[in-house]
C-alpha cells in the first residue's frame, strides 16, 4: 500500500486497502485504517463540534477527535466530493507535533477511483461519509504512540492523523470533477460505472487545507518541530511532501521526516502469475495516475525539471524524488517488503490471498496448503529481487545522516512502526525506534554509523519471528 495514487501495482484500489490493508493492521503498521470498529450508529462528523483533548502520560488512552473541514475549504474534498478532516489527538507539549499520514494504496483509473468513493463507512479511503467522530481505542504505532517507553522522542506530542481518501498520496489536484462513466472498476469487466459517474482529485489539497486548519486554529504556528510520517502509500506521501509540508508551516517549524514502507522498486511488469492481474504494470499505472490526478503541481520541481520530457511522472516513485527531498528523512525499510514480494513480484508463496505467506503471524506452515512454501523459483526471484532493490536503495543509504538516515532490514515485512517490529527487530543491537531516536538528536552512537543500519544479506536474515514472515 504505497505510493499515494499508485503505490498498489494495479492490484486495483479494493486489494490493498482491504485484503492486505487489515492484515496489516495487526503486525505490520502500514496502510492502516485508524478509525476502531463501530459499536453502534455514528453520525457523520460534520455533526460533531471538533473537541480537543490534552494529554496526560496517566491516561493509557487519549481519544483523537475528528475536525472536519467545512464544505470545500481550502478545496479539500475525498474522492466522492465529501468534505475532508482530520484526528486531532493535544499533547502536553505544544511545540512538538507529529502528523501521520495514512496509507491505503492506490487507484490507478477512474473506475477504481469511483468505487473507493462509493465505499462509505469508518475505514472507506474514497469518502468521508461514516468516518468516525473520534478513535478512542488506538493508543498509536511508532512516533504516534503515546506510551513513552515505546516512543520516547514524541509520546506527549500533539499528533494528527490524516486519513487517505484521494488515491493518490495526496498528490492531485483538478478544479473539476473528473468525469468516469462507464468505465470498469473491478474484477468482472462486466461490471461498469454509472453514465455519469465522476470523481474529484483533491488529494493535494486535503494535506494542504490540514496543515492551514492546524496552524491557524491549533497552534502548529508556535511549534517548533514537526515529525510527518507515514507508511506504505503514507510512507511514499511522507517522501513526496515533506519539502512542501516545510514551505507551508513556514521556516520558525523544523519539518523531518520518517518514511515507512514508501521506498518502492519501479517494476516495469508483472510475470504472467501475478495474482491480481495478469496484465499489470506497476510503473506505467504510476505514470497513469500521475497524468490521471495531474499531480504535477504538489510534486518537487527540481525533480520535475531533472527529468527527460514524458518522464515526469517518476517523481511519484521514491527512487527519482528522493535525491530532491531537502528536508532530513529517516527511510525505515525492508530489502525484502513482504508487499512488494507479493503484489510487484507476483510471488505466490508472499501472496496471502492464494494461500502464501499473511502479512502478520501466526505464519502459514512452510509446507502449509496453497503454497505458503516458496519453490526454488521463487526463493532465487527474491534472491535477484533484494539484489535489485540495493541497487535503487544504496545512492539514499550513501547520503551524509545530516540529510538521510537508513534502517534497513532484510525481513519479509511491509511496515516497521507496529509494535512486533518498532520495538523487536534489530540491526546492531538497535530497533527501529532506538535508531530513529538516535538520529533524530545526533547522539554519538548514531554519528559513528552515520546515522545508518544496514541489514544488506543476500536473503532475508532477520531472526525477528515475531514480525519477518518466513519463506522456507
Amino acid at each position: 500500500l504505497v505510493l499515494t495514487a499508485w503505490l498498489m501495482p494495479s492490484l486495483h484500489t479494493a486489494m490493498m486497502s482491504f485484503v492486505v490493508g487489515w492484515a496489516l493492521i495487526a503486525a505490520t503498521g502500514a496502510g492502516r485504517a485508524r478509525v476502531p470498529p463501530r459499536l453502534g450508529p455514528i453520525a457523520h462528523p460534520r455533526d460533531h463540534p471538533a473537541t480537543v483533548t490534552t494529554l496526560r502520560k496517566s491516561q493509557s488512552i487519549v481519544p483523537w477527535n475528528y475536525v472536519p473541514l467545512g464544505q470545500d475549504e481550502g478545496g479539500a474534498k475525498c474522492l466522492d466530493g465529501s468534505p475532508y478532516g482530520f484526528y486531532l489527538r493535544v499533547g502536553a507539549d505544544p511545540t512538538r507535533w507529529v502528523v501521520e499520514l495514512a496509507g491505503g494504496g492506490w487507484c490507478y483509473d477512474g473506475g477504481l477511483c469511483w468505487e473507493r468513493g462509493e465505499e462509505k463507512g469508518t475505514g472507506s479511503k474514497g469518502s468521508s461519509m461514516g468516518w468516525a467522530s473520534n478513535m478512542t481505542d488506538f493508543a498509536g504505532w511508532g512516533p504516534s504512540n503515546i506510551d513513552p517507553e515505546a516512543n520516547p522522542l514524541f509520546w506527549n506530542a500533539t499528533h494528527v492523523y490524516l486519513d487517505y481518501c484521494d488515491g493518490g498520496s495526496f498528490s492531485g489536484y483538478r478544479a473539476e470533477p473528473w468525469s468516469v462513466g462507464r468505465q470498469p472498476y473491478g474484477p468482472d469487466p462486466s461490471k461498469l460505472t454509472p453514465p455519469n459517474a465522476s470523481v474529484w482529485f483533491r488529494g493535494a489539497a486535503n494535506l494542504e487545507a490540514s496543515l492551514s486548519r492546524m496552524l491557524t486554529q491549533f497552534g502548529l504556528a508556535t511549534a517548533t518541530e514537526l515529525l510527518l510520517h507515514g507508511g506504505s502509500a503514507g510512507g511514499l506521501s511522507t517522501l513526496l511532501h515533506l519539502d512542501r509540508t516545510q514551505r507551508i508551516v513556514g521556516p520558525t517549524v523544523r519539518v523531518v521526516g520518517l518514511s515507512n514502507a514508501g521506498f518502492f522498486k519501479p517494476v516495469a511488469d508483472h510475470p504472467a502469475q501475478y495474482p491480481y492481474d495478469p496484465s499489470a504494470n506497476f510503473t506505467a499505472q504510476i505514470e497513469h495516475t500521475f497524468a490521471m490526478q495531474n499531480a504535477t503541481g504538489s510534486l518537487s520541481h527540481e525533480c520535475l525539471a531533472a527529468q527527460p520530457p514524458g518522464l515526469e511522472y517518476r517523481c511519484m516513485l521514491a527512487p527519482w524524488a528522493e535525491p530532491h527531498v531537502v528536508a532530513p528523512l529517516f527511510v525505515l525499510q525492508s530489502k525484502f517488503d513482504h508487499f512488494q514480494l507479493d503484489a510487484e513480484l507476483g510471488l505466490r508463496c508472499m501472496a496471502p490471498q492464494c494461500g502464501g505467506q499473511p502479512y502478520s503471524p501466526p505464519w502459514a506452515p512452510a509446507a502449509g496448503p496453497g503454497g505458503a512454501n516458496c519453490t526454488p523459483a521463487d526463493i532465487a526471484a527474491i534472491a535477484a529481487y533484494g539484489g535489485s532493490y540495493w541497487g535503487w536503495i544504496a545512492p539514499t543509504v550513501a547520503r551524509s545522516a545530516a540529510r538521510r538516515g537508513v534502517f534497513l532490514t532484510s525481513c519479509i515485512i511491509h511496515g516497521q512502526t507496529a509494535p512486533a517490529a518498532w520495538s523487536l527487530t534489530t540491526v546492531d543491537g538497535d530497533t527501529p525506534s532506538s535508531a530513529f531516536a538516535g538520529w533524530w538528536t545526533g547522539s554519538a552512537a548514531s554519528a559513528t554509523r552515520d546515522g545508518k543500519w544496514v541489514e544488506n544479506c543476500s536473503m532475508p536474515c532477520n531472526p525477528n519471528a515475531a514480525a519477518c514472515a518466513p519463506w522456507h
